[in-house]
């Protein structure tokens, strides 16, 4: 670039770092370094650094090799062997039906990865009705496929050992910081499920297929039932592979793979393996990216999948285009099973690809390829509509007037919609009016560095993945000022930004701010994740892993899941966290319209016999009081209509109600509401 552009990109850099610089002022907290627990992250920086420093030398391996031994040690020590072993085995399945998609050159382990999971939760989405969902089953299908293509499986593990060599040797200094980063973010893996959307949605696919062998699909109790499903799916056949929660280990390989995705495409774009390797590092130092590590929302997969479809358009040109067409058809489909809004970073890749194969699209292969990404990303989608009657419930319900939810649109009025000038200014500072977290959870590098993107898109190897990020993350912000929604799209900028980043004269210095960027994103590590802030992973230390004191503290109600027997019909009353019951809790929240206008009735309800009856016109047999009951002095008035509490966690308290009239065949929700039961009978 000429002289004049360079002094432009360093100016421009100098705003950017001046405006981070006074954002920072305009947040800063009391005793900021406390609260977000920065030395905590320091401290396990440290003493993995002082573990991997001997293992190097006595294995003679680079410092990223053994920092990566060291912390996938510390994984398996803090959540267990099984979980792991649960993944990996899932993980060589998905690699033994990704390699026959993927076979051409130039080949990409995390590619085949993604796509072999693409299909495996496909098939499984197709039968979550039925009752096929067992750990002996689901052993022996994903161990039969590893054996039958066990040789292809070694070839691609056998490049993957190759590639990281390679990638490491050429920098081995950003090579350490980027899988020391990715450490200190994997601690977030440790933690047991207990986010909201966790305990009240996504746990409950996998513990019904753990402990019934089928996915009820019951949308009436929880509207969200039969939305896209497929991390669901993949968290549920580790959990039933594992015969235990293996949320965390999922999470770690998404991690992983969208790792080494990332560097592949800013590799692909022309990045040097240094810049590459930062590139690394600082998406993993987002906060998100933490909070994401913590729960089972979709943005961590959906990320990956973004980049998987990003390699593949990249190299389209080495690789005939109609097998291209069939890998981005699988993608795609993955995508939008993940969740629908993904629509929106699909649709900006699906003009970039148009504009790039313009003179030579392969009409021939196109009904084909639609055909597979109807079959990969349908089942939720097909589903809902026949069970519910609205395909997207509980989106768009004015329009299908689905019986199982309120006639009108679905919105979060938390968050505000349309653009906004200072958008990255909120999205990365104001972060606590866009994310349920606070100040600074966004990621510095995309104000620091944002006035450095007119360099990106005057370089044409990075110009359409920029362009295609940026309308992707301001049509989601437009949408929705939702961090955890934009997080995909802002990933798809990382090349970009470092491409500006890296022509500017003095290389050193701009080295080193990417650097003090990626410290001071983990700096605010904590701010994005209520878990991370109050310290949950130091708890989890001092109990050696065990997390029964964390859930007793935060999440008592997740205890009581094991108490009562089978047979029970549990209303829980306060926070409705259901999902850990298998289907035989329910919730008196919007999820279940229905029981949300009786809870009105029933809290009106005065007479302990009339309260009695109305528990009895359900079938309910035990009411659990967790935090914050919607009904005032409810323990007091369960003992008066002869209730008596059976189990005490903290806060939560399950209570059995008085014995049925044996001539009085009780009423039996959890049947009533199983569509998938209704789906089987009516196959018969």
């Amino acid at each position: 670039m000429s002289p004049s552009i360079q002094r432009l990109s360093s100016i421009a850099l100098a705003c950017g770092v001046l405006l981070t610089v006074v954002g920072l002022v305009s947040i800063a907290e009391p005793q900021l370094l406390i609260r977000v627990r920065a030395y905590e992250f320091l401290r396990w920086s440290l003493i993995g650094l002082l573990a991997s420093w001997p293992l190097a030398r006595a294995l003679k391996l680079h410092m990223a090799s053994a920092l990566a031994l060291v912390w996938l040690a510390a994984h398996i020590a803090m959540v267990g062997l099984v979980p792991v072993v649960a993944v990996a085995l899932l993980g060589l399945a998905a690699l033994a039906v990704g390699t026959r998609l993927d076979q051409r050159a130039p080949f990409s382990p995390a590619l085949a990865l993604l796509l072999g999971l693409a299909l495996i939760a496909a098939c499984v989405g197709w039968l979550l009705p039925l009752r096929v969902h067992s750990m002996w089953i689901y052993v022996l299908a994903l161990v039969g496929l590893s054996y039958a293509r066990h040789a292809a499986i070694a070839q691609a593990l056998g490049v993957a050992a190759a590639q990281w060599r390679s990638a490491v040797a050429a920098s081995p200094r950003m090579a350490a910081l980027a899988i020391a980063t990715l450490g200190i973010i994997s601690v977030a893996s440790w933690i047991p499920t207990m986010m909201s959307d966790d305990l009240a949605y996504h746990l409950a696919l996998p513990t019904q297929l753990q402990q019934l062998g089928y996915y009820r699909m019951d949308a009436a109790t929880q509207v969200w039932a039969v939305a896209t499903w497929a991390s669901d799916v993949l968290h549920g056949i580790a959990q039933v592979v594992a015969d235990r929660e293996a949320r965390g280990s999922v999470n770690l390989m998404w991690l992983c793979a969208g790792a080494w995705l990332l560097f592949g495409v800013c590799r692909a774009v022309g990045l040097s393996p240094a810049w590459s390797w930062l590139g690394v590092g600082l998406v993993a130092s987002l906060p998100m990216t933490g909070a994401l590590m913590v729960g089972m929302q979709t943005e961590l997969p959906t990320a990956a999948v973004l980049l998987a479809l990003v390699t593949v358009i990249l190299r389209e040109e080495a690789i005939e285009r109609r097998r291209s067409l069939l890998l981005l058809a699988v993608l795609a489909g993955l995508l939008l099973q993940l969740k629908v809004n993904c629509v929106v970073p699909l649709f900006w890749l699906g003009v970039w690809l148009c504009l790039r194969w313009r003179r030579d699209w392969p009409w021939q292969q196109l009904p084909r390829a639609l055909l597979v990404g109807v079959v990969v990303g349908g089942a939720s989608y097909t589903y809902a509509w026949g069970l519910t009657g609205n395909p997207l419930l509980p989106l768009f319900n004015q329009w299908f007037e689905s019986p199982y939810f309120f006639i009108e649109p679905f919105y979060d009025e938390r968050f505000g919609r349309g653009l906004d000038i200072g958008w990255l200014w909120q999205l990365v500072l104001q972060t606590k009016e866009v994310n349920a977290g606070w100040s600074g959870a966004g990621g510095f590098q995309y104000l620091a560095l944002a006035a450095l993107l007119p360099m990106a898109v005057l370089i044409r190897s990075t110009r359409a993945l920029t362009l295609v990020a940026l309308a992707s993350a301001l049509t989601m912000y437009a949408l929705m000022h939702y961090l955890r929604y934009i997080h995909p799209a802002l990933v798809l900028l990382t090349p970009g930004l470092l491409m500006g980043l890296s022509t500017l004269v003095q290389r050193r210095v701009a080295m080193a701010t990417g650097i003090a960027l990626l410290l001071l994103n983990l700096v605010f590590f904590g701010n994005a994740s209520w878990p991370l802030r109050n310290g949950t992973v130091r708890s989890l230390l001092a109990e050696h892993g065990d997390p029964r004191q964390v859930l007793l503290k935060y999440v008592p109600e997740r205890l009581l899941a094991g108490v009562a027997d089978r047979q029970a019909r549990i209303l829980i009353i306060g926070q409705p966290y259901h999902a850990a019951f298998a289907g035989r809790a329910f919730v008196a929240d919007w999820y279940d319209p229905e029981l949300l206008r009786w809870s009105e009735f029933l809290a009106d309800a005065s007479d302990p016999t009339a309260m009695l009856g109305m528990l009895r016109e359900y079938g309910f047999t035990h009411v659990l009081v967790g935090r914050y009951p919607q009904i005032a002095n409810l323990p007091a008035r369960l003992k008066a209509l002869g209730a008596v509490r059976i189990a005490q966690e903290n806060d939560a308290g399950l209570w059995r109600l008085p014995a049925y009239d044996p001539s009085v065949l009780p009423r039996d929700l959890m049947r009533e509401r199983d569509l998938a039961r209704k789906l089987r009978h009516a196959w018969h």
